[in-house]
């Protein structure tokens, strides 16, 4: 009887031990094995990454080894930003990494990763381990899933397939492996969080909620046997401490998911530079309707780890966002206005200015397409067709654009100018490549025969046609008239596209080259010249076709006056301190105009000075970084003129040599082509950073 009564004894305690096993490894289950169905469901819907390759929706599907040889399914979308200037170039800010929250997909950030690379990111989408098309049976929650991104992240640089600039946003899980994962990897430029849960420990006891604490401790023991990790690794608060790169952390306050809380204890474990992000309204995992919201925070990002960087990309979409208001209906633009309340400007309209304006707006619609940017460049380019471009007196074969009394405001002959033909060109070229509006091939010949009328045999031009006074007129000559004029045909060589019309597309290409020969021999004995933006913006586009040109052009003269136009630049530079107000100006009266119109040339021969010219680049970059510096400091940031740039630093006191009423008066005047410059200059800087050090070499 006392055999069977042990028997019994020891029977019931295996069973109760068995079972009190299988409970311990169901929770630690609960805790590591992810439902898969509803990411795999997700991923069904959509299709194959090779479908949404041929649908354009992504731009490859990888198979790639993580950790322990674990194969993560990644999605890759590469930036489709084009650049402006080389069109067949895409521009890329950086590579964003994307991770899903728990029981999710990839599929979950796609429409995301698509306005991500819209805006010039490279996107990458894994799927995390034990989740939608990857391997692994179990999660880790961070321990070996930062180490798959690791390896995965890195594989995709190494072919050159995405930036080594690397950005990482998670939500939820995916946000904890994100923190993780910026901790560990140098590359890695900031990390921004959505609701990330602190450590494996604190999500469990939430998950466990009604399980003791000596239950929940024996299923984190099990969690990691099974796992094969360590979970104390899995810490997201530990990971913030060694953080090299900011921070952002975003919660919703009536989460019930991941508690508040969490996030405040991984941002108070985090250094500087940090933000952290209340939604005092939302709830856990809310950023699918947040989209746009959640660019502009990666944009803020990347501001934190390149200051420079993130107030370019602000101020750019300020300055254009002035233009656009600035556009009326009838798309004339509003010329110029003061920010002084007392003062009201004199009544004036350049056309040339209008067309620049276009211009700078054509280059934005390129960066960052809007409807709003789009409407307002046809609006304007409307008012240019209507109000501006007619054909010439006996020759309907050449259309000018016209200044007119009625549109200048000012009592003045009716007449074509050189430069107005040139940058109606412009203008009207840069519209079409931005989509913006199409004009008939054969009007924008037209124009360019127009531009070829006035030009002389010498390459020279007469710079205004005034049928009052019997046509061509040359006593008066303008700067910068041929080197737009010659941009005007570089762009028209650019576009033209028939074959039929070879010879004529030529003539565009050898007029334009004429034209910068002439400048550069016939100032070949100066060791100074004037600071021509136009002519290097023209050159940086001549330069690399060069030889494609029917008559002698000689390469290292161009090069020669490109430097001296340069080194003349570089001289007019204020000599002050780094700290001083006007420091990244060219002149000791502050305005901004010339700041502007320095860097467009200075960051446009940035591109074609060659690798050997390494002392005088390094004087250039330097000088046309502290203007753009100067005009972001001078820029308008806030109010009904927000993106304004006005027409000096400040007023000049009475003892200044450039003292007057009028400067003063005029100091706080912002015009159109105060603006238009700026924010091409800012343009060029932010193209001219991101493209690879190997292709700034000017080694055309």
């Amino acid at each position: 009887m006392k055999n069977v009564s042990v028997t019994f004894c020891v029977l019931v305690f295996t069973a109760v031990g068995i079972g009190c096993d299988a409970y311990h490894n169901a929770n630690a289950k609960r805790l590591i094995e992810p439902a898969s169905i509803p990411g795999k469901a997700m991923l069904a819907f959509v299709g194959t990454g090779e479908q949404l390759v041929k649908q354009g929706r992504i731009s490859l599907h990888r198979r790639l080894k993580g950790m322990d040889g674990c194969e993560i399914d990644v999605w890759v979308i590469n930036s489709r930003l084009v650049d402006s200037a080389e069109p067949e170039r895409k521009i890329t800010r950086g590579t964003v990494v994307l991770l899903h929250p728990l029981v999710t997909s990839k599929l979950w950030f796609l429409s995301l990763g698509e306005n991500l690379a819209r805006y010039g990111w490279d996107v990458v989408l894994p799927d995390l381990r034990a989740h939608g098309r990857s391997g692994g049976k179990y999660i880790t929650w961070g321990a070996k899933e930062k180490h798959d991104l690791n390896r995965v992240v890195d594989q995709l640089v190494r072919g050159k397939i995405v930036s080594d600039h690397i950005y990482i946003l998670g939500s939820s899980m995916g946000g904890a492996v994100a923190i993780q994962y910026a901790a560990i990897e140098p590359r890695c430029k900031g990390v921004m969080a959505i609701a990330p849960p602190a450590s494996f420990r604190k999500i469990a006891r939430r998950i466990l909620l009604m399980e003791s604490p000596a239950n929940v401790e024996e299923a984190l023991v099990r969690a990691g046997q099974l796992g094969g990790f360590d979970p104390d690794e899995a810490s997201a608060v530990a990971a913030a401490g060694k953080l090299s790169c900011p921070l952002v952390i975003v919660h919703g306050a009536l989460d019930c998911v991941v508690p508040f809380q969490h996030s405040k204890e991984i941002f108070n474990a985090a250094p500087e530079p940090k933000r952290f992000i209340r939604l005092p309204i939302d709830g856990h995992a809310s950023e699918i309707a947040r989209e746009q919201w959640i660019i502009k925070q990666i944009d803020s990002l990347a501001g934190m780890a390149d200051p420079v960087s993130g107030r370019l990309d602000k101020a750019i979409g300020l300055s254009a966002g002035y233009l656009v208001r600035a556009c009326g209906k009838d798309g004339k633009f509003v010329y110029r206005i003061s920010t002084n309340p007392k003062i009201t400007p004199k009544p004036a309209y350049n056309v040339l200015r209008h067309a620049g304006a276009i211009y700078a707006l054509a280059m934005y619609e390129q960066r960052r397409p809007d409807k709003k940017t789009r409407d307002a460049i046809a609006r304007a380019v409307g008012f240019l067709k209507k109000e501006t471009i007619a054909p010439m007196p006996k020759n309907k074969d050449l259309l000018g654009v016209w200044s007119r009394s009625r549109i200048s405001g000012k009592p003045m002959l009716m007449q074509v100018k050189l430069g107005g033909v040139g940058l109606g060109l412009v203008a009207l070229l840069s519209a079409e490549k931005a989509g913006a509006t199409t004009t008939p091939i054969d009007d924008l010949r037209k124009m360019g025969r127009c531009i070829l009328f006035m030009q002389k045999e010498d390459g020279s031009f007469y710079s205004k046609y005034i049928p009052a006074r019997g046509g061509l007129v040359g006593e008066w000559v303008s700067l910068y008239y041929p080197g737009e004029a010659a941009l005007g045909l570089l762009m028209l060589y650019e576009k033209d596209p028939s074959p039929a019309q070879a010879g004529l597309r030529q003539k565009w290409l050898d007029g334009a080259a004429r034209a910068i020969t002439y400048l550069a021999r016939t100032q070949a004995d100066k060791t100074a010249v004037e600071a021509d933006q136009w002519t290097l913006l023209a050159m940086a586009k001549l330069l690399p076709i060069y030889d494609r040109c029917k008559q002698s052009v000689h390469r290292e003269l161009l090069l020669r006056h490109a430097r001296r136009i340069c080194n003349s630049i570089l001289a007019e530079k204020t000599q002050c301190r780094t700290d001083a107000p006007e420091f990244g100006s060219f002149g000791s009266d502050a305005r901004t105009c010339p700041v502007a119109t320095r860097a467009e040339g200075l960051l446009a021969a940035l591109t074609f000075l060659p690798a050997e010219d390494k002392a005088l680049r390094k004087r250039i970059a330097d000088a046309a970084s502290a203007g753009i510096s100067f005009l972001l400091r001078n820029q308008i940031r806030t109010g009904k003129y927000a993106g304004g740039i006005p027409r000096a630093m400040r007023p000049l006191p009475k003892g200044h040599p450039k003292f007057s009423k009028s400067f003063n008066r005029r100091s706080a005047e912002v015009r159109i082509d105060y603006v238009q410059h700026a924010m091409c200059a800012m343009m060029q800087f932010e193209q001219l950073r991101q493209k690879p050090e190997n292709e700034r070499k000017g080694n055309h």
